[in-house]
């Protein structure tokens, strides 16, 4: 089951309500399901170097990321019932976003990010 989060990139949250899928089931399941994908959502599949989008309903934004959390690849925009692989060496996990993050949050290949666990996220209770 994919546990709670955050993606950071520095001193700043990128994606303060991520979630990770590192087993094979969370990893399999993905975002099968889901209608939409936040601005401030994100899903990190480790290890994973591909990503198919069978089954999506919208376009996703995707990340490649080495075992250090540099981010050696993007795709912007990934349509619905595509798939895509980064064609280079060294992935471990990727990142989905919501299309049109990567322009949004500048990023590019050489950051890099950081995934941390929801209780040692920093962040400020969401409100009720």
């Amino acid at each position: 089951m994919s546990r709670p989060g955050s993606i950071w990139r520095g001193g700043q949250c990128l994606w303060p309500r991520a979630r990770i899928a590192d087993d094979a089931l969370s990893r399999a399941w993905g975002l099968l399901g889901k209608h939409r994908l936040e601005p401030e959502q994100a899903l990190w599949l480790t290890p994973c170097a591909g990503v198919h989008m069978w089954g999506m309903r919208f376009p996703l934004d995707l990340l490649w990321l080495d075992a250090h959390g540099r981010i050696l690849a993007l795709r912007e925009g990934l349509q619905p019932w595509r798939w895509a692989w980064p064609g280079q060496e060294g992935v471990v996990a990727t990142v989905e976003a919501a299309a049109g993050s990567i322009e949004r949050l500048g990023l590019a290949p050489g950051q890099d990010l950081e995934w941390r666990d929801a209780m040692a996220a920093d962040l400020p209770p969401l409100a009720v």
